[in-house]
This record gives C-alpha cells, structure tokens and sequence, in this order.
C-alpha cells in the first residue's frame, strides 16, 4: 500500500519537478475564451434531452419549455438510477416556471465561466426585461 502511494507520488509531482511550475495564466483571458465556447440556443428546448444543463457531477438539472405556458427545472442525481428509464435516471425534483401568457420565443445561454444558464422569454403578453436571479446549486 504504501509503495503505490509513493508511486502515485512520484507519478504526479516528477512531471512539475522536471519542466517546473506549470503556467496558468499564459496570457489567456479565461473568460472571454470560454465565452466563445458558451452553448446558446436560439429556441427554447422542447425534450428533456436537448434542454440547458447545470451541474456538478452529483446534483443536477436540466432547464426546457414544457407545454405553452411553463419552463420546466428537472432535478436529478447522478447516483439515483433505475433500469426502466431510458437513460437510466430518475428525477429527484423538479420546478415549474409558469408564464402568465403563452411562450411564443425564447433563448438560453449557458454561460460555462460563470457557471449559469441565463435566457429570454418571450409571451403573447410581452417580455419580462427585469433581472431575476435564483436557482442556485
């Protein structure tokens, strides 16, 4: 036991030893790289599957339009499985975000540096341009 920890030691430290301290910074500016890299829709997800995700490889969710008047947060967990689901996981919770009129457009953005997704929504009894933050994880 001992010898793999020492091993697994050597493994990871001889690396930095060798060619010296790794530079992160190298000049990138971070957040406008992942900027670019930003997955935005254009249309309000429709299914589950194609719909904004958040996470932290345990908790999770999952953000799409589900039905004419409601955006749907489906709340899952990475280690509660069944196999009668098709993709092996079943739901631990979930929010409904109900619009006073029918949804008729909408965009998503999920903002990779920040850690957030942020959208638009748009009724047939106009848009809604204040800011709300929430949904925390």
């Amino acid at each position: 036991m001992i010898m793999k920890k020492t091993l697994l030691l050597i493994v990871l430290i001889y690396p930095a030893l060798l060619y010296g301290q790794i530079d992160t910074q190298a000049g990138i500016d971070w957040q406008t790289f992942l900027a670019k890299q930003d997955p935005v829709r254009e249309k309000l997800p429709q299914k589950f599957d194609h719909g904004a995700f958040l996470g932290n490889g345990l908790l999770g969710t999952t953000i799409f339009q589900d039905g004419q008047q409601q955006i749907r947060f489906e709340i899952g967990r990475s280690d509660v499985t069944d196999h009668r689901r098709d993709n092996g996981r079943l739901p631990v919770g979930g929010l409904l975000l109900k619009t006073a009129g029918q949804i008729r457009s909408g965009t998503l953005r999920t903002d990779l540096w920040n850690a957030e997704v942020r959208g638009e929504i748009t009724t047939d009894r106009g848009d809604d341009h204040r800011e709300k933050r929430g949904l925390l994880f």
